[in-house]
């Protein structure tokens, strides 16, 4: 499990990620003699090497990209909600996250803790994440502690402009914590400025909703 939480915590948050593949099956092809396949080496994704003899040692040397931290992970626009909806969820909004890599990557329900000068406000849910390859848009139901928000809003960031701190928190599907996802999700912090004041300014009239800077 510790191997597997280091891949995925690389996978994660590096560009690119080097893979082993180690083991020997046997393969068998119609009348042709059983040949004995070793796996046994870092090999290249861009193919198979050569088979040189009916043993075979395949070489695969396996660079395949990683998500570079989710980089470019950003909330693209929210709304505050001044009563809860019945799940709790006081903001709603859309969730950016690119995936550089080749891989479809299932971490069902997701969770982010976010903290504002290192004070917890609340946390944000991805359900039934799929991370697919390329740009991944998606619903994001947030619970925050509108009070401090707005404490902060109204003393130190008069601008409406608030500098939130994302972190990983858990990973479910069906029932069961993916701590291979949760461990990685937790090593990774993303930093992102919410227009917090145009958002508050939606729900007293006085503007849109609310979105990144």
């Amino acid at each position: 499990m510790d191997a597997f939480i280091d891949y995925n915590t690389q996978l994660l948050t590096k560009e690119s990620v080097d893979l082993v593949i180690k083991g020997r099956t046997k393969l068998h092809q119609g009348r042709l003699p059983v040949t004995t396949v070793d796996y046994h080496k870092t090999i290249n994704m861009k193919g198979i090497r050569h088979f040189p003899s009916p043993r075979l040692t395949i070489m695969m040397l396996t660079k395949p990209t990683g998500l570079n931290g989710l980089a470019g992970f950003n909330i693209t626009s929210f709304s505050i909600r001044l009563i809860p909806e019945p799940d709790g969820a006081n903001m709603v909004g859309t969730i950016y996250i690119p995936n550089p890599s080749v891989m479809t990557i299932t971490m069902g329900n997701v969770t982010f803790n976010n903290y504002v000068d290192g004070d917890f406000i609340g946390t944000s849910t991805l359900s039934d994440l799929v991370l697919r390859p390329g740009n991944n848009t998606l619903p994001m139901r947030s619970t925050v502690n509108q009070t401090l928000v707005i404490g902060k809003v109204t003393g130190t960031y008069k601008d409406g402009l608030l500098p939130v701190d994302i972190v990983g928190n858990s990973s479910v599907y069906d029932g069961q914590h993916l701590e291979y996802f949760e461990k990685a999700l937790q090593s990774n912090r993303q930093h992102i400025v919410l227009n917090v004041g145009a958002a508050l300014a939606a729900v007293t009239g006085g503007g849109g909703a609310g979105e990144t800077e």
